[in-house]
């Protein structure tokens, strides 16, 4: 998302037209003050026409400053408002996750799929559901070499069924040369709209971290 403090702190003030208790000047009080120097200036000793044109062009690039803050502004609540419509439109939907926290629900019709991502072929050692305690609930021990892309993990593999609860998905690998990437595939339950958070039931996930809508 666009910032909007790409404004430097000492030229906030001057954009909002007024000065503040910092004594920065700001559009209105440069107008008043070009305007009061013209006004008294030594009629002996008048104002050079190239410093003058400087005081304007300072004037100008204020202005261009102004119009490129306030786009910038209107910009950013366009991008809110999308984020906004986006997340609440996917409330009651499957989506597909960077993440490795799920929840079991006992009353939910089906489990959450699981998968993961290899950038290249990789060894995985085992993978493991860690349960809100800190404790493996339940395990897949030697899962072998695994091909690049996503390979769904399949539930019949597991050692046990673990029960309802909160869990996290740990794939331990052989070497550090590749790093899986964790993927579930869940129903949204809930959004925190102002956070960009989407709840999964118990667990949650960032809406940045939405790979697919599936349903």
């Amino acid at each position: 998302m666009i910032s909007t403090d790409v404004i430097t702190a000492n030229s906030s003030s001057a954009i909002t037209g007024s000065s503040d208790a910092s004594g920065e000047l700001g559009r209105q009080d440069f107008l008043t003050m070009l305007i009061a120097q013209l006004e008294n200036q030594d009629p002996l000793n008048p104002q050079e026409g190239t410093e003058f044109t400087a005081q304007l062009a300072q004037f100008s690039s204020l202005e261009q400053l102004l119009g490129m803050r306030e786009s910038i502004d209107a910009l950013a609540a366009v991008q809110s408002q999308a984020q906004t419509l986006g997340a609440a439109g996917l409330i009651g939907k499957k989506v597909l996750v960077r993440g490795n926290e799920f929840e079991i629900d006992a009353n939910a019709a089906e489990l959450p799929k699981l998968s993961f991502e290899l950038s290249e072929p990789a060894q995985i050692q085992s993978i493991e559901l860690i349960g809100e305690n800190g404790a493996t609930a339940a395990m897949i021990s030697d899962v072998g070499l695994k091909p690049s892309g996503i390979t769904e993990i399949d539930w019949n593999e597991f050692d046990v069924t673990p029960g309802p609860g909160l869990y996290r998905l740990r794939l331990n690998q052989l070497t550090d040369d590749v790093a899986p990437q964790a993927l579930v595939e869940s129903r949204v339950t809930g959004t925190a709209i102002q956070d960009g958070i989407l709840y999964l039931g118990r667990a949650q996930a960032n809406l940045a971290d939405v790979r697919e809508v599936r349903e």
